[in-house]
């Protein structure tokens, strides 16, 4: 099973028993499973700096922090693969939690920085597309138990679903 594959078993996991909406944020061109609404940012093909292209196919065209659903209304975030991308992940979370509702949860998969590269290093974190957060499995519980909303979750996982490459968290909101 591919890095990929791990990810996707990993969030899948984690989907609260009742969960009438699922959101896959940052989906690009596939969503993680068929019965999430996918949410993206861009539709169609994209370049990137580097030369290279990517596609999005979201069902809701819309930035991952500026969601159009009510506060308490969301049953499962799952966001792979794109919170390093956020220039303040702590916010960007916390607004998140306040879309869920209670029992409602959020699954995580970011990069190991470690296993590939840091955007310290990397010029693409000046675009909107480039990483703009290094994670390591300490820096992610770091920055989940910095958000406002702390005290209405309860960390359900943090660990590595992957080898070398990835870091997955799942958080529940319990108030």
């Amino acid at each position: 099973m591919g890095n990929k594959e791990q990810e996707v078993e990993y969030l899948l996991k984690w989907a609260p028993e009742t969960c009438n909406l699922a959101l896959d944020l940052g989906c690009g061109e596939t969503k993680i499973a068929d019965w999430f609404t996918g949410v993206d940012r861009t539709r169609g093909e994209t370049a990137r700096v580097n030369g290279t292209t990517f596609k999005c196919n979201p069902d809701v065209l819309c930035d991952i922090d500026n969601l159009p659903y009510e506060n308490g209304t969301v049953d499962y975030i799952v966001s792979s693969h794109s919170l390093e991308h956020i220039t303040n992940p702590i916010e960007t979370l916390n607004y998140w939690v306040e879309k869920l509702r209670v029992g409602g949860r959020i699954g995580i998969i970011v990069p190991d920085w470690r296993y590939t590269w840091s955007c310290e290093n990397d010029d693409s974190r000046y675009n909107p597309d480039g990483h703009k957060h290094d994670f390591t499995p300490p820096e992610l519980e770091r920055v989940i138990k910095s958000i406002r909303l702390c005290e209405n979750i309860k960390i359900l996982d943090l660990s590595k679903p992957t080898t070398d490459w990835s870091i997955g968290a799942a958080i529940e909101r319990v108030v």
